[in-house]
C-alpha cells in the first residue's frame, strides 16, 4: 500500500568494451506527487558505495567515508531488480579497477615523461561564499582523499564564509607515490569542505574533484573550482574552492620534510604563487599591572649604559647575535651602525609560482628620523615617568610575496642587524616589477585596528645593474600621491639583482610584455592593513 518508493537513478558515462564509470546518484521520487521528475537524494563516488547485505528485494548500502558514512536500505520492486543492481555495482567496480593501467598508458602515449614516481605539491588556498552552516557563519576545514585514502586535512578556520589557509593551518601537502598507485586510486583527488562542529557531527558542505591528468598538468597557478554542494546547501551561489598544484621540486621535497618534522626552516613560500613571512617580535609581551595593562614589559629594560672610558653603549635590538651573544649585547652607536652594514647571515627565500628569470636580494639596514608613535600611550599609563618610542618593523611586497621584518622596539633610529629577520631573496617573474616597502609601528595592544603607519616607499629595481650591491636611502612618505606626501624619516636598504644564468637578454624580452596581475592572500586583519598601506598608502584610493 506504500505510495512512495526509493528508486535508483544511474548517472554513468557510456559503457563500451573499455567501459568507464566512476559515480552515480541515488534518487528518491514520489511517484504520485513528483510528476515523474527525479529528485537527487545522494551523490557518491563509486568507491564510496559498498553493499553490506542483500536480502530479497532490499539492499543494505554503506555510503560515503569517514564521519560522512551513512547506511541506507534501498528497497526494490522485486528480488530480480535488487540482484541486477548488485551485479551492476560489481561490474562497475571491476571496470574501474581495470582503468588504472589504461589511464596511465593513455597519459604516457601523449608523450608525457612521468617516471616511476609521482611527486606533487598541493595547496588548499581559500574558499569564498561558503554556505552558512552554523547560526550565522561556518567553521570550515578541508579533507583530501585519493581513492578511499585520506591524504590530507586542514585546520578549521572559525567564523568565516571566506576562509584562508596558510602553512600554519595546514594548507600544504605533498603526494609521493608510484605512478601505478597514483592512477589506480580512483579518479583523482577529492576535496571535501566541512563545517566543524564541536558538539555534534561535522556537516559536509560540498566537494571538488580534480583528475590525475589535471594534477600532473598543474603549473602552480591559483585555480578556482565550483563546489558541488550537498542538497541542503544547493541554494548557495558562487561557492568556490581555490587550489594550487604542480610537480614538486627537490627544494619542495626538502621543505615539506622539514615541515612534517616540525623543524624551523628559513624557507617560505615553497608553494607556487605566494609567500608570506609574518612579523617577528623578540621582546616579551608581558605588561605591568601597575600601568593598567598599557606598558610593554620591554620598557623595564635598561637601554643604555656608561662604559669605563666615559662613553655610552646601547642595548642591541632586537636581540644580540646568537653566535656572539656577549660581544653583541651592548655596542656604541658607531659599532651598531658598522655592524648593520655587514652582510646578512640569515636569509629567507620567498619563492615564486612561475619559473623565475632572476632573483632580487633585499636587505633592510635601518631607519632614521622616525616620528614617535608610542609616547602618548605610555605617558598616559605612567604619568610621563616612562616614555616609550616607536616599535618599528617593515612590511615588504614584491610580486607574489609579502614579508615582514623583526620588530625593533623603542627606537626612532632602528637598525636591523645581519642576524635578524631582515634579508629576503625574491624570485623575479617580470623585470619591471616594483618593490613596495612600508614602515609601521607595531601595536601589541590593539592588533585588530592594525599597526600605526609611519611611511612608505616604492623602489624600482629595473634600472639596477646585475651582480652589484646598491645601498640606497629613501625618504619615507605617508602617501603614494605626490600632492598628499608628508615626509616621516628615511629608510636605508641594500639591493642586488641576479638574472637566471646571467641571461639579461631574456629579462629584456620579458619586459616587452606587461607584468601579470597578482593576488596574494593574508589570513590576519593586521597583515591586510599593513599590506594595503604598503601598496596604496594612507588615505589614497
Amino acid at each position: 500500500d506504500a505510495s512512495t518508493y526509493v528508486v535508483l537513478a544511474f548517472i554513468l558515462e557510456e559503457l563500451d568494451d573499455e567501459g568507464s564509470a566512476s559515480s552515480f546518484s541515488l534518487s528518491g521520487v514520489d511517484q504520485e506527487f513528483a510528476d515523474g521528475k527525479w529528485i537527487e537524494a545522494y551523490l557518491y563516488n563509486l568507491e564510496d558505495i559498498e553493499v553490506l547485505n542483500h536480502h530479497h528485494h532490499t539492499v543494505e548500502l554503506k555510503l560515503g567515508r569517514g564521519n560522512d558514512t551513512k547506511v541506507r536500505d534501498i528497497i526494490f520492486a522485486n528480488d530480480d531488480e535488487a540482484m541486477t543492481f548488485c551485479d551492476i555495482l560489481q561490474s562497475l567496480g571491476k571496470l574501474q579497477a581495470g582503468q588504472a593501467q589504461r589511464r596511465l598508458e593513455d597519459y604516457l602515449s601523449k608523450g608525457k615523461d612521468l617516471g616511476s614516481k609521482v611527486q606533487l605539491l598541493v595547496e588548499v588556498v581559500s574558499a569564498v561564499r561558503l554556505p552558512v552552516a552554523d547560526i550565522a557563519s561556518t567553521d570550515a576545514y578541508v579533507t583530501v582523499h585519493l581513492g578511499k585514502n585520506q591524504v590530507h586535512k586542514t585546520d578549521f578556520r572559525p567564523n568565516t564564509l571566506n576562509p584562508i589557509w596558510t602553512v600554519d593551518t595546514g594548507s600544504l601537502f605533498m603526494l609521493d607515490m608510484s605512478s601505478e598507485q597514483f592512477f589506480g586510486s580512483g579518479d583523482g583527488l577529492m576535496f571535501s569542505v566541512y563545517d566543524y562542529d564541536a558538539l555534534g557531527q561535522d556537516d559536509l558542505l560540498g566537494r571538488v574533484f580534480v583528475s590525475q591528468e589535471d594534477l600532473l598538468e598543474g603549473s602552480g597557478k591559483r585555480k578556482e573550482f565550483s563546489l558541488i554542494l550537498e542538497k541542503e546547501y544547493k541554494k548557495a551561489k558562487g561557492c568556490k574552492l581555490a587550489l594550487r598544484f604542480r610537480p614538486a621540486t627537490p627544494a619542495d621535497i626538502v621543505f615539506m620534510k622539514a615541515l612534517a618534522a616540525g623543524k624551523k626552516k628559513k624557507v617560505v613560500g615553497a608553494f607556487a604563487g605566494e609567500a608570506f613571512v609574518p612579523i617577528r617580535q623578540h621582546q616579551p609581551a608581558n605588561v605591568l599591572e601597575a600601568a593598567g595593562g598599557l606598558l610593554p614589559g620591554n620598557l623595564l629594560k635598561r637601554e643604555t649604559r656608561k662604559t669605563k672610558g666615559g662613553g655610552r653603549e646601547f642595548r642591541v635590538k632586537p636581540e644580540p647575535d646568537p653566535e656572539r651573544p656577549e660581544e653583541t649585547k651592548w655596542m656604541t652607536e658607531e659599532q651598531i651602525n658598522d655592524e648593520a652594514l655587514k652582510p646578512s647571515t640569515s636569509w629567507i627565500r620567498a619563492e615564486s609560482g612561475s619559473k623565475p628569470i632572476g632573483r632580487l636580494h633585499f636587505e633592510l639596514i635601518g631607519c632614521d628620523g622616525l616620528p614617535n608613535k608610542d609616547s602618548s600611550i605610555v605617558g598616559a599609563a605612567t604619568g610621563g615617568v616612562l616614555a616609550g618610542k616607536t616599535d618599528a618593523y617593515a612590511c615588504i611586497i614584491y610580486e607574489d610575496s609579502i614579508v615582514n621584518t623583526d620588530v625593533v622596539f623603542d627606537s626612532l633610529h632602528p637598525r636591523w642587524m645581519p642576524w635578524t629577520q631582515r634579508a629576503f631573496v625574491f624570485d623575479i617573474m617580470h623585470p619591471t616589477s616594483q618593490l613596495m616597502l612600508a614602515v609601521l609601528d607595531y601595536d601589541s595592544l590593539n592588533p585588530f585596528d592594525g599597526d600605526d603607519p609611519i611611511g612608505r616607499v616604492t623602489i624600482d629595481p629595473s634600472n639596477l645593474r646585475p651582480m652589484t650591491d646598491y645601498t640606497m636611502q629613501f625618504d619615507l612618505s605617508t602617501s603614494s600621491l605626490v600632492a598628499n606626501r608628508k615626509l616621516n624619516g628615511t629608510v636605508t636598504v641594500r639591493v642586488r639583482i641576479e638574472w637566471e644564468n646571467g641571461n639579461e637578454r631574456k629579462a629584456l624580452i620579458k619586459a616587452l610584455n606587461p607584468p601579470p596581475e597578482i593576488y596574494v592572500n593574508v589570513a590576519q586583519h593586521r597583515d591586510f592593513l599593513a599590506s594595503h598601506y604598503a601598496i596604496i598608502g594612507g588615505g589614497d584610493t
